[in-house]
C-alpha cells in the first residue's frame, strides 16, 4: 500500500516515492494510487485542462497508479507505478520534457529510455533517475543546470538529455538555475548557478559551475532539497547540512555545506525562503521566513534556528512551497499553513492560515 491509512492502494514499484508536493502556490498529492491538485491553475499546472484556479482538492483523472509526484513553479511531474514520467502546465522552456515548448493542460507522458525511478521538478527544469541509476534533465539551461558540461549560455533541451559523467544517482534534485543530487556511493554532487554559493564550494568558486562537481569529501548523504538559493542535505548520522541562502536566518549564506540541526531525519525539504523537516521521532521542526504564517508557530515571525511546531510526534510527511507548507500526520490527515491567496491550502477559501490548518 502506499499508505498504511489508504486501503486497498496499489504496490508502487517506485523507489522513493514522494506523494505531496508543494509548487510555489499550488499543491498536490497522492492517496491511495489517485492524483489530485489545488490551489493556482492558471498556467494548467493542476493538470485539470480548464486553467482555474481550486480551494480544495481535486482528482486530476481516474488513474489509481499514481506513485509519485514533484511540483514545480507553473508545472507537475508524476511518475506511475510502472516508471511512466508524466507532465503537465506551463513549458517555455521545455520543462515537460515532451520535444517542444508547448504547453499542455493534462498529464502528458514523456519519452525515456527506460522506466524512471525518481522525478523532480522546480521552477523550469526536470530531472529523473531512471531503473539503472542514470541521470536524465531537461527544461531551462541558460545556468548549466541540466549537467550537460556545455559552455555558456547552454541551450535550453525540451527532450529528456543524459546528465554528464554517466554516473549512478539515488536522487537529483532541481532548484532554480542549479542541480544537486546524491550518487549511489553517498556523496553529493551540484552544478549550475552559484552566485549565492548555492553549490556550496566556498568563498572564490566560480559563479558558475557547468559541470557536475563534488561537494566535499562525505558519502554519507542521504537526501538533498534543492531551492532558489540553495540547497539543504541530510547526513546519516549527525543531522542537516544547508549551502547557499540562509533562509532569512540573519546569515548572509552558508558558503560550504553548513549544519543547521542535530538529529535524525525522516524528510527536510527547502524551499526560496523556508525550510520545515521530520525526525524520525514524528517530531516537525521549521525555520526562516514566517510572515505569511508558514511555520505553523502561531505567529508571523521568523525563526534564525530549527523551532519545533507543537509538541506532537505523529508527523511522517513535510512538504514547502514558496508561503506555504503542508504535512502529513500518521494516520493520513494532510494540514497546511501559510499564504492561500489562491487556495493552494485546499480550505475551500483563500484565507491566510499561521498554525497546520486540517485539509478537509
Amino acid at each position: 500500500m502506499l499508505f498504511p491509512w489508504d486501503g486497498g492502494a496499489p504496490v508502487p514499484s517506485i523507489e522513493g516515492g514522494r506523494f505531496l508536493s508543494l509548487g510555489h502556490r499550488h499543491t498536490c498529492d497522492i492517496r491511495a494510487g489517485r492524483l489530485r491538485c489545488w490551489g493556482d491553475g492558471t498556467t494548467n499546472q493542476l493538470g485539470l485542462g480548464d486553467g482555474l484556479i481550486r480551494k480544495t482538492p481535486t482528482f486530476v483523472d481516474d488513474a489509481t497508479d499514481w506513485a509519485s509526484i514533484s511540483t514545480g513553479d507553473q508545472h507537475s511531474c508524476a511518475l506511475k507505478a510502472d516508471g511512466s514520467v508524466w507532465c503537465f502546465g506551463n513549458n517555455q522552456a521545455g520543462q515537460l520534457g515532451t520535444g517542444d515548448l508547448r504547453p499542455r493542460g493534462t498529464p502528458t507522458r514523456v519519452t525515456l529510455p527506460r522506466p524512471a525511478r525518481s522525478i523532480a521538478t522546480t521552477f523550469s527544469h526536470t530531472c529523473a533517475v531512471l531503473s539503472d541509476a542514470s541521470g536524465w534533465c531537461w527544461g531551462a539551461n541558460w545556468e548549466g543546470q541540466l549537467g550537460q558540461d556545455d559552455a555558456f549560455p547552454g541551450a535550453d533541451q525540451p527532450s529528456p538529455q543524459p546528465v554528464a559523467g554517466n554516473a549512478q544517482w539515488r536522487l537529483l534534485e532541481p532548484g532554480d538555475g542549479h542541480t544537486c543530487g546524491v550518487r549511489l556511493d553517498g556523496s553529493l554532487w551540484c552544478w549550475g548557478r552559484n552566485d549565492e554559493r548555492h553549490l556550496g564550494l566556498g568563498p572564490g568558486s566560480p559563479q558558475q559551475v557547468r559541470p557536475p562537481t563534488k561537494i566535499g569529501a562525505r558519502s554519507d548523504w542521504q537526501a538533498v532539497s534543492s531551492s532558489q538559493q540553495g540547497s539543504c542535505s541530510i547526513a546519516s548520522d549527525d543531522g542537516v547540512w544547508c549551502q547557499g541562502s540562509s533562509l532569512e536566518t540573519g546569515v548572509t549564506t552558508y558558503d560550504v555545506p553548513t549544519r543547521v540541526g542535530g538529529g535524525a531525519w525522516r524528510v527536510f525539504r527547502t524551499d526560496t525562503f523556508h525550510a520545515c523537516g521530520v525526525q524520525v521521532d514524528g517530531s516537525l521542526w521549521c525555520l526562516g521566513r514566517g510572515i505569511e504564517g508558514q511555520l505553523g508557530l502561531d505567529d508571523l515571525d521568523p525563526r534564525g534556528a530549527l523551532t519545533r511546531v507543537g509538541t506532537e510526534a505523529d508527523w511522517v510527511d513535510v512538504q514547502v512551497g514558496r508561503f506555504h507548507t503542508c504535512a502529513r500526520k500518521r494516520n493520513g490527515t494532510l494540514r497546511c499553513t501559510g499564504e492561500n491567496a489562491d487556495g493552494r491550502l485546499g480550505q475551500g477559501d483563500l484565507t491566510r492560515r499561521r498554525t497546520f490548518t486540517l485539509v478537509p
